[in-house]
C-alpha cells in the first residue's frame, strides 16, 4: 500500500510541475516591418503610367527562419525564442518595399515577379541583402545590392549597392523592427529615385 501511495504521489507532483511549467511559459510575439508613413517621402509625379515587377528580395540562409536574429559586438549571433517574424522576412522586405515604391511613384503599376509580369513592363527590379547585422545595445546596418533592370533595353541596367545604419531604440526587438522599417523606407526611396530618372530617359 505505502509503494502505490508513493508512486501516486510522485505522479501528482509529476503532473503539478507540468502545469506549472505550463503558465508560467511566455508566448511568442511577432512583429512585422511597416511601410512608409503617409508625408514621410513626398511622392514623384511620372511622365508616364508603366509597370515595375519587382522580385522578392534574397537573404542570407542564415537569416531565413522565423526567429529575429541578432548579433553582439563579438560577432555571435543570437536566435531570439520568443520574438519573431509575423512572416518570412524576405517576403515581408520584399512587400514593404513594394508598397514603398508604389507610394513614392503613384503613377507606376508595382507587380510582382515572375508571377504578374506583364507584358508592358518597363522595369524588373532585383534585390539581395549582402550584410544584415542587428545590435540590440546599438545599430542596424543593412547592406543591399540591387539591380532596375530595364526590360526593353537591357543594356541599361542600373546595378547599385545602398548601406544604412539606423540606432535601436529603446534597445529592444521593437527598436530593431522600427530601425528595419526606417531602412527598407530609406532603400525604396533611393530605388524609387533610379526608377525615375530611367523612366525620364526612356519617356523625356
Amino acid at each position: 500500500m505505502n509503494n502505490k501511495l508513493a508512486y501516486l504521489f510522485t505522479v501528482v507532483l509529476i503532473l503539478q510541475a507540468g502545469c506549472v511549467s505550463v503558465s508560467a511559459s511566455r508566448d511568442p510575439r511577432f512583429y512585422g516591418i511597416a511601410a512608409l508613413e503617409d508625408n514621410k517621402i513626398k511622392p514623384i509625379n511620372l511622365s508616364s503610367d508603366f509597370a515595375v515587377a519587382v522580385s522578392v528580395i534574397k537573404i542570407p540562409e542564415y537569416l531565413n527562419r522565423p526567429h529575429i536574429v541578432t548579433q553582439d559586438k563579438n560577432h555571435q549571433m543570437h536566435f531570439s525564442q520568443f520574438d519573431r517574424w509575423a512572416e518570412s522576412l524576405d517576403n515581408g522586405m520584399t512587400r514593404v518595399i513594394k508598397e514603398n515604391i508604389a507610394y513614392i511613384l503613384p503613377r507606376a503599376r508595382i507587380v510582382s515577379y515572375p508571377l504578374d509580369f506583364p507584358s508592358d513592363a518597363a522595369f524588373r527590379l532585383e534585390m539581395e541583402v549582402t550584410r544584415f547585422e542587428l545590435d540590440l545595445t546599438g545599430e542596424l546596418l543593412l547592406a543591399v545590392q540591387w539591380a532596375v533592370v530595364d526590360v526593353g533595353y537591357p543594356k541599361n541596367t542600373v546595378i547599385k549597392r545602398s548601406e544604412f545604419r539606423v540606432p535601436v531604440e529603446n534597445k529592444n526587438y521593437a527598436g530593431a523592427v522600427n530601425a528595419l522599417s526606417a531602412a527598407c523606407a530609406s532603400l525604396s526611396s533611393e530605388i524609387a529615385q533610379m526608377i525615375f530618372r530611367m523612366s525620364e530617359v526612356v519617356n523625356p
